[in-house]
């Protein structure tokens, strides 16, 4: 014997929520991001981003490989 044949009905679930209601929240909160957030997932900006990537990615490991190397040519001479 289940659960609803014991209480004698079903027992209340989760509100459901209305297509419109879900439709102006959703329409609220885009209203609220920055207007390249809402462009982010436009194919012809996908360039950009990897060139970005790329870019950031040199310098970081051009950035981090610096200092040691400096230090080591220079004996000594800049402390980590």
């Amino acid at each position: 014997m289940s659960e609803d044949d014991e209480t004698g009905g079903s027992s209340p679930g989760p509100e459901r929520i209305s297509d419109d209601v879900m439709r102006a929240e959703l329409a609220r909160r885009l209203r609220l991001e920055a207007p390249w957030v809402l462009q982010f997932r436009d194919p012809s900006q996908e360039v950009k981003r990897l060139f970005s990537e790329f870019f950031g990615t040199f310098f970081l490991v051009l950035v981090a490989a610096g200092a040691p190397t400096v230090s080591a040519v220079g004996a000594g001479t800049i402390g980590r």
